[in-house]
């Protein structure tokens, strides 16, 4: 099971060397900014 999860990660760390670092963090950026607001009322 070890293996086959290795292989996974691999192949996937291999996509996204293709990617520019620019573009990995716009992605993230969006994905966070579309999360929307959370606030924690204090105490």
């Amino acid at each position: 099971a070890a293996k086959i999860v290795k292989q996974a990660i691999l192949k996937e760390l291999r996509e996204l060397k293709k990617i520019p670092a620019e573009k990995l963090i716009e992605s993230r950026l969006e994905k966070y900014a579309g999360m929307g607001f959370f606030d924690e009322p204090a105490k």
